[in-house]
């Protein structure tokens, strides 16, 4: 339902950054990269501050085996969002496969430091709400 609704929205506006963004990303995820590739091009081309269509196509040209072209997508993604986990440890993969372990260790590591932020925030949050729940409980 969700990608007829977004190919009609393409009919009405062809570059639409978000149609295009979530239709390609509806594409990849459906193992259909080749199909995404140009969607989330415009994407990119039509809102050049949208992190998570670079994110998106740079999976698209792994997938595709453009190892050069998703290095470039996905610098320019964790240079628009470098607190995004995925991209980090999507760009420790693929520098791996090209063969450069410093860049790579670089990024599994910020990916690292991240995902400790993230899981410490919520291990804080939860704390909060036991215990607002408990006060709660005993009142």
């Amino acid at each position: 339902a969700a990608e007829k609704e977004l190919r009609l929205a393409l009919v009405e506006d062809p570059n639409h950054p978000l149609a295009n963004y979530y239709l390609g990303d509806i594409l990849l995820k459906s193992q259909k990269a080749d199909d995404a590739v140009p969607l989330l091009e415009i994407a990119v081309a039509a809102n050049p501050q949208l992190p998570q269509a670079y994110f998106q196509l740079g999976k698209c040209y792994v997938a595709q085996g453009k190892l050069q072209e998703a290095l470039k997508v996905l610098l320019k993604a964790a240079e628009l969002d470098s607190s995004d986990k995925a991209t980090h440890y999507q760009l420790a993969q693929l520098y791996a496969q090209l063969k450069q372990p410093d860049k790579s260790q670089y990024h599994m590591e910020v990916f690292r430091k991240l995902y400790e932020q993230e899981r410490d925030k919520n291990f804080k949050r939860d704390q909060k709400a036991l215990h607002k729940a408990e006060d709660s409980a005993s009142n």
